[in-house]
C-alpha cells in the first residue's frame, strides 16, 4: 500500500514575492541612497523616532517573553526577556529607519519637484497619469467586451479626422496637407483597429453590442418558414 505523502507536504502558497537580480540591486541601492540622504540631512536626530517606537515594542516584547516562560526560573525568564527586548530594538531600529528614510526622501523629492517644476510640467505629468489610468480601463473593456471597444475605436477615429477637418478653407495648402495627412492617417488606423477588434470579438456572447445586435437581428430577420408564410399571407404546401 503506497504511503500517502500529501499529508506531509507543506501547505501551498497562494502568492509569493521574489526580488532578486537587477531589480533587487536597484531596490537595495535606492534604499541605501534614501537612508544616507535622510541621515545626512537630519543627522543622528533621525534615529530618535525609530528608537522611541522600537523601545515601546521592546517593552511589550519583554513582558510577553517573561510571562510566557513561567516554567523556568526567574533568572532565565529575565534573560529571555532581555534578549527579546534587545532583538526587538535592533530589528525595529533597522526596519523603521529604512521605512522612515524612504518616506522622508520621497517627501523631500516631492517638495523639490513642487517648487522647481513649472506648472506645465505638472499638468503634463497629470495628463500622463490620467492617460495611463484611462488606458488601463479601456484595456479591461477590450478584454471583456471587445466589440464594444472596437466600436468606440471606430467612432473615435472618425470623430478625430472629422473634427480636425472641420472649418478648413484651403485643404491643399502645404501646411494643412502635412497636418491632415498625419491626422487622417491616425484616424484611418483607429478605424482599422476598431474593425479588427469588432471582427475578433464577435464570438463573445457577453458583449453588450453583440447582444444588442442579436436582438436587433431577431426583430428584423426571420428564418422560420411558418413565420415567413404568415408575413406574406401564403399557405404552406403541406397544409
Amino acid at each position: 500500500m503506497a504511503e500517502d505523502l500529501s499529508a506531509n507536504k507543506p501547505e501551498s502558497k497562494d502568492w509569493a514575492v521574489k526580488i532578486e537580480g537587477a531589480l533587487g540591486v536597484v531596490l537595495s541601492l535606492a534604499i541605501i541612497v534614501c537612508l544616507a540622504y535622510a541621515i545626512t540631512t537630519r543627522g543622528w536626530q533621525f534615529f530618535k523616532l525609530p528608537l522611541a517606537v522600537s523601545t515601546g515594542f521592546a517593552v511589550l516584547s519583554f513582558i510577553l517573553s517573561v510571562t510566557s516562560s513561567a516554567a523556568r526560573g526567574p533568572a532565565l525568564r529575565l534573560l529571555s526577556g532581555v534578549k527579546a527586548a534587545l532583538g526587538t530594538i535592533l530589528l525595529g531600529v533597522v526596519v523603521l529607519s529604512i521605512i522612515f528614510g524612504v518616506i522622508f526622501s520621497l517627501q523631500q523629492l516631492w517638495g523639490y519637484a513642487s517648487i522647481h517644476i513649472a506648472s506645465n510640467y505638472k499638468i503634463s505629468l497629470l495628463v500622463g497619469l490620467l492617460t495611463f489610468i484611462v488606458g488601463a480601463v479601456f484595456f479591461l473593456v477590450r478584454t471583456v467586451w471587445r466589440v464594444t471597444y472596437g466600436l468606440s475605436e471606430v467612432i473615435a477615429g472618425v470623430c478625430i479626422a472629422s473634427y480636425r477637418a472641420f472649418g478648413a478653407e484651403d485643404w491643399f495648402s502645404s501646411v494643412n496637407l502635412d497636418l491632415y495627412l498625419v491626422v487622417l492617417t491616425a484616424g484611418v488606423y483607429l478605424v482599422v483597429r476598431g474593425l479588427d477588434n469588432i471582427f475578433q470579438g464577435l464570438k463573445q456572447s457577453n458583449d453588450p453590442m453583440v447582444r444588442a445586435g442579436r436582438w436587433l437581428k431577431s426583430q428584423i430577420y426571420v428564418s422560420d418558414p411558418e413565420e415567413i408564410a404568415k408575413m406574406y399571407g401564403e399557405k404552406r404546401a403541406d397544409e
